[in-house]
């Protein structure tokens, strides 16, 4: 894995305690909530209202990721063609392929179950 977003193999081995399962499960998505919470927050100050509720929860709108951190995206290149900042402007973009990168893992958690299953592969 050259990302710790990618899709590490299948175990051969399952938890013995599938509540460790659901814990983890459930860590990752509250983890993801805060990430969201925080673009949200990103968003409110790419329009000059910081930590403003009601255009925090405009950046909620889109129910896909991809489109609400789109919404960022655009905005920040518009704030960043007023005021040029490349160090932050920068920063920004290796957040964007980080966050990006993860939200695929995030959907995979999020729509996931828990159960014990066998499997055999294809030929």
């Amino acid at each position: 894995m050259s990302n710790p977003w990618d899709i590490p193999p299948l175990p051969t081995v399952a938890d013995v305690d599938i509540d460790k399962t659901y814990c983890g499960v459930g860590c990752v998505i509250s983890n993801w909530e805060g990430i969201e919470v925080n673009l949200s927050r990103i968003f409110s100050m790419f329009h000059a209202k910081t930590d403003d509720y009601e255009t925090m929860q405009k950046y909620g709108g889109p129910t896909k990721f991809i489109h609400r951190f789109g919404q960022v995206r655009k905005f920040a290149t518009e704030f960043f063609v007023k005021r040029h900042n490349q160090e932050i402007e920068g920063t920004l973009d290796e957040l964007a392929d980080q966050i990006t990168g993860f939200s695929h893992r995030r959907n995979d958690l999020a729509h996931a179950i828990v159960n014990r299953f066998s499997f055999t592969r294809g030929s």
